[in-house]
């Protein structure tokens, strides 16, 4: 009669071949203990995954960016919020300037520049596209505007909205930001 083999890996046994053949409390605490460690590096693997709209200074553009100025005008504060999903700008000293859209595309949100394309959910232009720019992203400031396109000389106040993000994505680039901002606000600062 053959005596069975069994080969573990088990740190019981170091790798070594056994002759003994049966289970036992060893290689039940052996599988145990493997099934530990796998699930150990499972967690640290998983946990470190970066997700989008997360709060923390790391997720790059998303967030409440404030900026508080003074002007020929006065005192005042802007803001914008990006989520995963949403765009918000306003300012109360501003409010024909105010946008609010649902973000339809977007370039890398940790990128010292890029573009959030968004459809507009407030205002007249409600269910066409426009877009927001940003460039010199630090984890704590940037500097930020939403697409303008001059009705007048000195008239900005139009959104710069297209029909579809198709349409979007072919009027803007990042290459040609600086036509369609009339000043780029800030330094936001991440709250």
């Amino acid at each position: 009669m053959k005596k069975k083999m069994a080969f573990s890996l088990s740190p019981f046994n170091s790798g070594h071949v056994s002759n003994r053949g049966g289970g036992g409390v060893i290689k039940k605490l052996s599988h145990a203990f493997t099934l530990a460690v796998l699930l150990c590096v499972s967690a640290v693997i998983f946990s470190s995954c970066e997700t989008d709209g997360g709060d923390d200074g790391g997720n790059g553009i998303i967030g409440l960016w404030v900026h508080n100025y003074s002007n020929e005008h006065g005192d005042g504060t802007s803001e914008f919020t990006v989520s995963a999903k949403t765009f918000h700008y306003g300012d109360p000293a501003y409010p024909d300037y105010d946008v609010n859209g649902s973000i339809e595309y977007h370039t890398d949100l940790k990128a010292e520049s890029g573009i959030i394309f968004f459809k507009i959910t407030s205002s007249s232009n409600n269910g066409k596209y426009t877009v927001a720019f940003w460039k010199n992203l630090t984890g704590s400031t940037v500097e930020m505007s939403t697409a303008y396109q001059a009705t007048s000389e000195d008239d900005f106040s139009d959104a710069a909205p297209v029909d579809s993000l198709d349409d979007a994505k072919q009027k803007f680039t990042l290459d040609n930001a600086d036509t369609f901002v009339s000043q780029w606000g800030g330094p936001y600062t991440k709250q």
